[in-house]
């Protein structure tokens, strides 16, 4: 290992081996990356095992690796890390492990080996300032602490934890401008942190998408999609998903979504039955089966949705909000109203004629239930929103908000969210954290979740 030393930027230096791993890990190519790693035991080739088996882990859930991976993290971990180098693996490992530990379920592993990663950066940042690969740990660190919720901050700080997004940021920026090279992989970190935790999705899915100008990688790619999906510009995201399906069983699934939000059913369900079978894990899967009958009912064909859902009911768990929302909905005495339901995809896709054409054939009969009249309303306003018409999107919102009360929809409070956006952007920052603050009040509805974690983060940054 070669570092710069006196008073200058210190860097972490890939050898050979490690640099072509390190590759095919981000690529997706799992097996191939293990051989060109195999028998190598420096830093780099270790933290570069350990990306590559976190990565297939996180994409693949499959029980079985990890019981294998568990035991080849614990062989890695050691005491005392003498070098920068070595603390810097150390806290990477025990921070990609705390992931692992998170998507399996291990809640008191994750935070454990959380709160380790957190103490080994934070002392190797203060010691050795001009280290620049521990940026990318203290920078991901930082802002996930930062994102906690203002009522659980009396945790981190029983624990000593302290973070800041705007710390966080600025220490993947360092990186990221940087010659080393774990720099893309903070571009990726900053880009993912940029679309899911600020709520920015469009401009890092196109940050995403000029990176892959000059590197490919699937990881890249699959990033950019689900960015692009979240941001309503489906059509973007399917090339890209076309181009990495064959890597990963997650890019079926996110195909499954584009060609619902599409309207191409068929092909829909499809990508949506090649997940479910290629899937070694539980999560999206009740949501995989819930959207295949879907798709069924949007064909008109109401037995095979009935039958479809009837496994659906049966099949994953409903720990993430995309099965909790499907197994709620599933329980719900009349199922959603198929014409809103049309709108609803089209415009989660950005087909927004499709949207304003099924809504425009909606009348007051089929709209008999409060529950849809007030979805009717919720799905104007998203579609005002997306194609921009800001002041019409919030009379829309009002609308759902005053009709809906305490109704126990996602609808109200996710209206709340989004017109606090909305004044946001009008700089009217008194006004938006009342209805940052109105979002959180709802109670039981299945985005509570994510809902509540986007108002908190809003409303922590309006603070600061």
């Amino acid at each position: 290992m070669s570092i710069i030393q006196g008073g200058r930027a210190q860097f972490l230096k890939f050898s050979e081996p490690a640099q072509r791993g390190y590759r095919l890990a981000l690529n997706f190519e799992f097996e191939n990356a293990r051989k060109a790693l195999a028998g190598s035991q420096t830093i780099d080739s270790r933290y570069v095992s350990s990306i590559n088996e976190v990565l297939e882990l996180l994409l693949t859930e499959d029980p079985a690796l990890f019981t294998l991976y568990e035991e080849r993290f614990e062989n890695r971990l050691f005491r005392n890390p003498k070098t920068n180098d070595e603390k810097f693996l150390l806290a990477e490992i025990n921070l990609q492990w705390a992931f692992v530990y998170l998507k399996f379920g291990h809640e008191l592993d994750a935070a454990s080996h959380f709160r380790d990663a957190y103490k080994i950066a934070m002392e190797c940042r203060r010691k050795a300032p001009s280290y620049l690969p521990i940026r990318k740990t203290t920078g991901m660190l930082e802002v996930m602490v930062g994102a906690v919720p203002e009522k659980y901050t009396w945790i981190m700080d029983l624990f000593g934890i302290h973070g800041s997004i705007k710390n966080g940021l600025n220490d993947l920026d360092l990186i990221g401008a940087s010659n080393e090279p774990v720099a893309a992989e903070s571009k990726l970190i900053k880009a993912l942190i940029e679309g899911y935790v600020l709520q920015q999705p469009s401009k890092a899915a196109t940050d995403l998408h000029q990176m892959m100008q000059t590197q490919q990688s699937h990881s890249l790619a699959l990033s950019a999609a689900s960015l692009y999906i979240k941001s309503a510009q489906s059509e973007k995201a399917l090339e890209l998903l076309k181009g990495v399906r064959q890597s990963n069983a997650l890019a079926d699934y996110f195909l499954g979504e584009v060609l619902l939000h599409k309207g191409q059913y068929h092909d829909a369900i499809e990508s949506y039955q090649r997940y479910i079978a290629r899937y070694k894990g539980t999560n999206n899967l009740k949501d995989a089966w819930f959207k295949t009958g879907i798709c069924f009912r949007l064909l008109g064909n109401t037995t095979a949705a009935d039958s479809i859902f009837a496994i659906a009911r049966e099949k994953g768990n409903d720990i993430i909000e995309a099965d909790r929302s499907a197994a709620k909905t599933m329980a719900a005495e009349t199922p959603p109203n198929i014409v809103l339901t049309k709108a609803r995809y089209s415009t989660d896709g950005g087909y927004y004629d499709e949207a304003r054409a099924a809504l425009s054939n909606i009348s007051d009969v089929d709209l008999p239930l409060k529950r849809d009249r007030v979805e009717y309303y919720y799905r104007k306003a998203r579609l005002e929103h997306g194609t921009k018409h800001m002041d019409a999107a919030k009379i829309f919102y009002q609308q759902v908000i005053d009709m809906a009360g305490n109704e126990p929809w996602y609808f109200a409070p996710n209206s709340c969210l989004q017109m606090g956006y909305l004044l946001v952007d009008e700089k009217d920052e008194a006004r938006a954290k009342e209805y940052f603050k109105k979002a959180l009040g709802y109670k039981n509805h299945e985005y509570k979740n994510s809902i509540d974690s986007k108002a908190k983060t809003a409303l922590n940054r309006l603070k600061k």
